[in-house]
């Protein structure tokens, strides 16, 4: 149950094919989520009200009704009109005030104040009440992914799921547990994650129907002699093998595990960052990982492919940007509880198993198997690292005008 950030009331819930919205039939105030906003307001619009939200976050002020957290202003800009809206960075819920929200409420996140908008009032009362039951956690509200969940302690749960949820579960995929709602389906996450698949499948298939099942993996051979990134020779095909490297694989596990992770982070990332920027910021960490590979491979005459690199990228900016998500790592038990099978998953914010990742490729390139990547994997994750920090840099610099981001 979601709660008026304003009265305190349980707001009513509506289904529509944008999404869903919660409005407060005491004061008329309305809860909007980010699918909701982009069809109203356009994606360009809401893309840049998450980072305002948590510059200017403040815990005195209005409280998101889905986390509790106190929400922040973000401008929010329409048919070249701009207002301010509170909004929650986190849970990338807006809140916007109705003709009967009480007059003199606190003043540091309230609903728009642009035309058409009741004006923001100038007293500052103190905040609002925090003696209440505290709203569902946002893994509820936000996690697109139909699942039941005991909880045993503060980091397993043990899991009752289905479909795809088990099967990926069963194959030791990593999952969100409160992912942002998607800001615009991720038609090209899903194109680029098809493309790695269907690259090794359509070659196997036809190497088989063609030749027999001996000659299965000819084909792919050829072209990753002829299209992956060589060190010693970085600009053969024109440099053309900087991109065409990454949509080659070895194997269909290699393929399938790029195309999860890159699944996992594109699909949040997609509409967040914008489709060119994300295609740059790919780009960008699969050129930096190559490098890397490069200055580091002891025999630097063997092809080096798969996405592994770029998506690294993605990986370190989605854990740096969107600190709040929590992923889930399952287990697979037997025999415990009544000697049935037990599916259980560790939790934990998704900056701790980033962390705990590059240990991981440390370690790897150190002293682990020069057929993995580990050096293309820690360059993309820089690239990722770094795109992170000159957008935090520009979110935080001061607007032109001199006002405060975020106000």
């Amino acid at each position: 149950m979601l709660l008026c950030p304003r009265c305190v009331d349980p707001l009513s819930e509506t289904r529509t094919d944008a999404g869903t919205e919660y409005a407060c039939p005491g004061c008329g105030g309305r809860a909007e989520t980010a699918s909701i906003l982009v069809g109203r307001h356009g994606e360009s619009a809401v893309a840049a009200l998450w980072p305002d939200a948590r510059a200017s976050a403040r815990p005195d002020g209005l409280h998101c009704p889905a986390c509790s957290d106190g929400m922040g202003r973000a401008r929010l800009v329409e048919d070249d009109v701009e207002g301010e809206v509170a909004a929650c960075g986190r849970c990338q819920v807006v809140w916007f005030d109705g003709a009967g929200a009480e007059a003199g409420a606190n003043p540091v996140a309230l609903g728009p104040v642009g035309p058409n908008v009741r004006p923001a009032p100038t007293a500052a009362p103190p905040p609002p009440p925090r003696a209440m039951a505290p709203p569902p956690r946002a893994t509820g509200a936000t996690d697109r992914r139909p699942l039941k969940a005991k909880r045993l302690d503060s980091d397993t749960v043990e899991l009752d799921l289905e479909g795809t949820d088990f099967l990926g579960a069963l194959l030791g995929l990593v999952s969100k547990v409160n992912a942002p709602e998607r800001l615009v389906r991720p038609f090209l996450t899903w194109a680029l994650a098809a493309t790695f698949l269907a690259l090794w499948f359509l070659p196997t298939v036809g190497d088989w129907v063609t030749s027999g099942f001996g000659s299965i993996g000819e084909t792919r051979d050829r072209w990753v002699a002829e299209w992956g990134f060589v060190p010693e020779a970085i600009v053969r095909q024109g440099g053309l093998t900087f991109v065409t490297s990454f949509f080659l694989h070895g194997g269909f596990f290699h393929a399938f595990f790029n195309a999860c992770f890159l699944l996992l982070t594109g699909e949040d990332l997609e509409g967040r960052l914008g489709r060119v920027r994300f295609v740059a910021l790919l780009l960008a960490a699969t050129l930096l990982g190559d490098l890397f590979d490069a200055a580091t491979r002891a025999d630097r005459s063997i092809p080096a492919i798969g996405a592994s690199g770029g998506i690294s990228g993605l990986m370190a900016y989605y854990a740096l940007a969107l600190p709040e998500v929590k992923v889930g790592i399952p287990f697979f038990f037997f025999g415990l509880r009544g000697g049935g099978p037990v599916l259980m998953r560790w939790v934990a914010p998704v900056r701790w198993v980033f962390g705990i990742w590059v240990a991981l490729q440390l370690f790897g390139a150190a002293f682990g198997s020069a057929r993995i990547g580990y050096a293309a994997h820690l360059g993309g994750a820089l690239a990722g690292v770094v795109w992170w920090l000159v957008e935090r840099s520009r979110a935080s610099a001061p607007d032109p005008k001199g006002a405060a981001p975020g106000r």
